[in-house]
């Protein structure tokens, strides 16, 4: 027996360009076989007892007024209305060589599907979850490896370098996504948004992270990698090890439940 039950989980319009988060819950009635004893020193039995188990997936509706979204590459589902498709590089500066190296380390593809037009596009169902994000003054956000998953047509899409050993150690390689411009996107999270921590530096304070936790962050925040407490000695009685330290202004997105999903 099955019971799906489809939701808006969250919307957003700017340019012509509105992004759809939809969530698909089903309860799907399993029955287990469970040993049951009969009685002393006899042999057991099977039972059968159902059980309820909640399944859920996500996906994205794009609806398009004279604009134009770009997509993950494989990412659609459907689309209907008078929209045309081309395949665009995100670095359309860069030779080939540097676009498949930068898409090595992000985990991104170096390429990405516009659509342009008007109608409605729907994105294939994923078991992740997927966050809207609004770009503004605020300046551009670095992303977690293989986060991108789709943004308005105003959006730039291509990567960050860490030029120094600090920057390559703090948890995202030697190039990481970078978003900038004004407009949406969506991003893909191993957890729902309900459970992401969204803080804000001022430039007076430090951040400090036991562990590789963040989703995304303003590019104007600065991240190394190092000890909790100076010493070896100390550094092993503390229990933290390495920690990421992050000062600057800016927003920090932290996934605190990642670990344990």
């Amino acid at each position: 027996m099955t019971d799906l039950v489809r939701e808006l989980l969250d919307t957003k319009t700017a340019d012509g360009v509105t992004f759809e988060v939809w969530r698909y819950r089903e309860a799907r009635q399993i029955v287990k076989m469970l040993p049951v004893p009969v009685g002393a020193g006899s042999a057991a039995t099977i039972s059968y007892q159902p059980h309820v188990q909640e399944v859920a997936v996500h996906q994205i509706c794009v609806r398009l007024e004279s604009a134009s979204v770009i997509l993950e590459p494989g990412a659609l589902q459907y689309m209907k209305g008078n929209i045309d498709v081309d395949v665009m590089k995100h670095e359309p500066g860069k030779g080939w060589f540097s676009r498949q190296l930068a898409s090595a380390g992000t985990g991104e593809s170096p390429y990405g599907v516009k659509y342009t037009g008007t109608g409605e596009i729907w994105a294939e169902p994923a078991s992740k979850h997927f966050i809207i994000v609004e770009l503004d003054d605020d300046g551009p956000l670095l992303l977690d490896d293989r986060a991108f998953y789709a943004c308005s047509g105003k959006v730039k899409v291509d990567t960050k370098k860490h030029n120094t050993v600090s920057g390559v150690m703090s948890g995202n390689q030697l190039v990481q996504p970078r978003l900038s411009g004004y407009g949406l996107a969506i991003v893909e999270s191993p957890v729902s948004e309900n459970e992401l921590s969204f803080l804000t530096l001022d430039g007076s304070e430090k951040l400090t992270v036991d562990g590789d936790y963040m989703l995304f962050f303003s590019e104007s925040i600065d991240v190394k990698l190092g000890p909790l407490v100076s010493g070896v000695i100390n550094m092993h009685r503390s229990g933290e090890g390495l920690v990421f330290h992050m000062t600057g202004k800016g927003v920090v997105c932290l996934m605190p439940t990642s670990r344990i999903v």
